[in-house]
């Protein structure tokens, strides 16, 4: 087998990926529920992603120099707009 060679002495790579499903995910769980809208913990909890997660996310990847990719329903990209543009302006 070929001996892996990595650009600049390198012994490794990966990959960093998140999601961002927000409350689609609790939002699924509870639709079939019933009252599950007046789920409180759903609503909560998801939204916590767009609201602060991802800037503190973004925030450590531009401290180290890191790149990561985002997995976002377009859903979520509808209601995110803002945020989502702040992700796409990262790439290069």
């Amino acid at each position: 087998m070929a001996e892996n060679i990595w650009p600049e002495g390198k012994k490794c790579a990966f990959c960093l990926g998140f999601d961002m499903d927000s409350n689609l995910i609790w939002f699924n769980k509870i639709k079939d529920m019933e009252n599950g809208m007046q789920f409180i913990k759903g609503p909560s909890v998801g939204e916590y992603g767009p609201k602060r997660g991802v800037d503190r996310i973004m925030n450590l990847l531009e401290k180290y120099g890191v790149k990561a990719t985002f997995f976002i329903p377009a859903v979520n990209m509808e209601r995110n707009v803002p945020l989502v543009e702040r992700i796409l302006g990262t790439g290069k």
